[in-house]
């Protein structure tokens, strides 16, 4: 299970993210929409354990995210902006970028 338990991030003193809650159980496929801007991109990095979240916390499995070595190597985010190949699969790139984050964390992910 994926799970944000009111979850708030702020840059600066501008808040993206005010106590987001919300469940995805295995199995369940959901989409996050919404205007640009509005905090998509932050909450899946929050979610990834990319970001810390200034209240509230991520969880994958019942275990929190951040700082959390096992469970961020469960996942893979790329957004628009990343740096990618564009004849690559996702899972090709999703190898290419666990071989480069497991040089920088000295580890095999």
């Amino acid at each position: 299970m994926i799970e944000a338990a009111h979850i708030s991030k702020k840059f600066g003193h501008f808040p993206v993210l005010r106590d987001v809650s919300f469940q995805v159980k295995k199995g369940e496929i959901y989409g996050l929409i919404g205007y640009n801007g509005v905090g998509k991109t932050t909450l899946m990095k929050i979610l990834c354990g990319v970001y810390r979240p200034d209240g509230g916390q991520a969880a994958v499995g019942g275990e929190p995210v951040f700082e959390n070595p096992d469970k961020k190597r469960r996942c893979f985010f790329m957004t628009e902006e990343a740096g990618f190949f564009p004849q690559a699969s996702l899972r090709q790139m999703q190898r290419f970028y666990r071989g480069i984050l497991s040089k920088m964390a000295g580890e095999n992910l």
